[in-house]
């Protein structure tokens, strides 16, 4: 036997019931039938029918799951104890909700199970999938060298609780081979983020953005032959750097990426790229939006002959050739393509801006609001570097570099998942307010002694338990439909609690 939640559907109904079903074997197979209707039932009545069912069947009663809500008669308190009021004691107050959060998204990006069948599991002691997941969280919230996860932000986190993984085993090394691990499922997972990202917001991929950036390293890098001095966005040009190229789509969801050495040319980054989506992703009649640095005579070519399309600005060199006509022409109305000059300045180039495309699009209008959204490839290269802090590089090996860029790329897509779930919630697209706001739900351990009857000292309970958010937090939560747990663990003493400085209550 077991419970089933029942949720009526219709405008206006918001109340859920209960009823007890068995199964039982018929000619057509396993069935199942009402035993009782049971309505609505508290924590502490859904725990007792859950351990009735059980015992009526001869099976042990399931234990607490881990976001399982306290109930009154649960068996890990069991009889009534006196509290010493006047000691009990707050300790190992730890972060939890920006961790939470980056946890719930993970799993909603389905990166868990897909890393379970693609890391396969050795005699490790922490699975890599694991370890994984620690490293791109780690990014996602606080954005830190692995040094920094070791030492400050997992000992500090819920981590402990959400992944059952003890502080004293994240260590450095691991964490390290954890990146070497994870570079060998690159491919695999930007297949899957696109898949899984596709279905969760109804993505389109025949428009596509492309763009490049650079980052920098601290150090000589002398292992790695990718990091050459080049033209640096980041204004760094005394240091070795890498260029990354992206690929997103109109609303900014990543697709994938590529790195090249730091003194790549744009121009000879596009053909390798075009042939990369469609190795991964199929050919199809895509259309590619990309700045003008990436074009050339060649890259054009390469798009039509593999019949593809493309929306791109017009190198500078170029509009020197057809300056003059831009000039005669410039009050015709007949033209398809639109630029906009300085009136000051007319005899110079500076202003005109001239599109390229071979699509069938011959509004201007459209043709500069697809390619305008280059704009949505560049908040992307933004919020990596600046909230995800991409830069600088202090790997030195070249594919500890790799590794470190996929967990970047991977705390993009999780960062741009939650933007989409805000979105769909009437939130707005901006995850920023959202972390500032869970960033202050806490879990903390209530230390609570207990006495007996006859005042001698009891057993010491502790209950590892979640703060609430603010009415705000709260709000925001509601609306993306999830709610927070109120506890994570539950355990008996048999002596005092010792831990970190106690904060009396």
């Amino acid at each position: 036997m077991f419970l089933r939640r029942i949720r009526p559907r219709g405008k206006g109904r918001s109340q859920e019931y209960w009823v007890l079903l068995e199964s039982y074997r018929s000619a057509k197979g396993s069935r199942h039938r009402v035993v009782a209707y049971l309505g609505k039932l508290s924590a502490g009545e859904i725990s007792g029918w859950e351990k009735l069912s059980a015992k009526l069947e001869g099976k042990a009663a399931k234990g607490p799951g881990l976001f399982d809500a306290v109930a009154a008669d649960d068996d890990a308190i069991g009889e009534t104890a006196l509290v010493d009021l006047k000691n009990v004691q707050l300790m190992n107050v730890r972060e939890f909700g920006q961790v939470w959060l980056a946890w719930t998204l993970w799993r909603m990006l389905g990166l868990d199970e897909l890393l379970i069948g693609q890391m396969s599991r050795g005699l490790e002691t922490v699975p890599w999938h694991v370890t994984a997941a620690i490293l791109c969280i780690a990014r996602f919230c606080h954005r830190s060298s692995e040094l920094r996860v070791e030492r400050h932000f997992y000992p500090r986190s819920a981590l402990e609780d959400l992944l059952n993984v003890p502080v004293a085993q994240v260590q450095t090394d691991r964490l390290y081979r954890g990146l070497d691990q994870l570079l060998g499922h690159k491919k695999a997972i930007e297949q899957h983020l696109r898949q899984r990202m596709g279905r969760l917001f109804d993505l389109r991929f025949d428009i596509l953005l492309y763009d490049l950036t650079s980052t920098y390293f601290e150090g000589q890098c002398a292992d790695n032959d990718q990091a050459k001095r080049g033209y640096s966005r980041d204004n760094r040009g005394d240091c070795p750097q890498v260029v990354i190229a992206l690929i997103v789509t109109t609303d900014g969801y990543p697709l994938g990426y590529e790195v090249f050495d730091g003194n790549t040319a744009d121009s000879t980054t596009v053909q390798s790229i075009v042939e990369k989506v469609e190795n991964e992703h199929g050919k199809s009649k895509r259309i590619w939006v990309m700045d003008r640095g990436n074009v050339s005579h060649e890259n054009l070519a390469f798009i039509r002959e593999r019949g593809g399309q493309y929306i791109v600005g017009t190198p500078k060199a170029m509009l020197r050739q057809v300056q003059g006509e831009l000039t005669d022409q410039q009050k015709d109305k007949s033209l398809t393509i639109t630029w906009t000059r300085d009136e000051k300045k007319k005899q110079e180039l500076c202003g005109c801006y001239l599109l390229r495309t071979n699509t069938a699009e011959t509004d201007p209008v459209k043709l500069w609001q697809q390619y305008i959204q280059l704009v949505d490839a560049e908040w992307a290269f933004r919020i990596t570097k600046d909230e995800l802090e991409l830069r600088p590089v202090w790997h030195q090996n070249k594919e500890r570099v790799q590794a470190h860029i996929l967990v970047c790329f991977i705390a993009y897509a999780m960062w741009k998942t939650l933007g989409g779930w805000m979105k769909a919630s009437g939130l707005g697209d901006s995850p920023r307010e959202l972390l500032e706001e869970m960033a202050a739900v806490k879990t903390g351990d209530i230390i609570l002694p207990t006495r007996a009857s006859d005042n001698t000292p009891g057993p010491t309970l502790m209950i590892r338990c979640v703060t609430r958010p603010d009415a705000h937090a709260e709000v925001l939560l509601n609306r993306l439909g999830v709610k927070l747990p109120n506890h994570l663990k539950r355990q008996r003493m048999t002596m005092p609690a010792i831990a970190s400085e106690p904060c009396t209550v």
